[in-house]
């Protein structure tokens, strides 16, 4: 199955391609690496609004991520 990942309350992400992924398990833990792989990018002061989210190619919601999902040391030892 294809998953679409988009953002909102940050920077602007819309992924009309998607990728092709096993199942919503895989989704969600690839929407966790994108996660903590854009955070860092993101000014301060909207990190705590920031989400990321991942829908399937029938559009239904499989992952919303945001920083209660992703512990600050989690983001340090992805970052960079």
């Amino acid at each position: 199955m294809r998953y679409f990942f988009r953002t909102e309350g940050g920077i602007p992400m819309e992924d009309d391609e998607g990728i092709p992924l096993v199942n919503d398990e895989a989704a969600r833990t690839e929407a966790l690496h994108l996660f903590r792989t854009i955070i860092v990018h993101e000014p301060r002061e909207t990190q705590t609004r920031f989400r990321l989210f991942v829908v399937d190619e029938e559009g239904k919601e499989v992952a919303k991520v945001g920083l209660g999902q992703v512990s600050r040391a989690g983001l340090s030892k992805h970052a960079g």
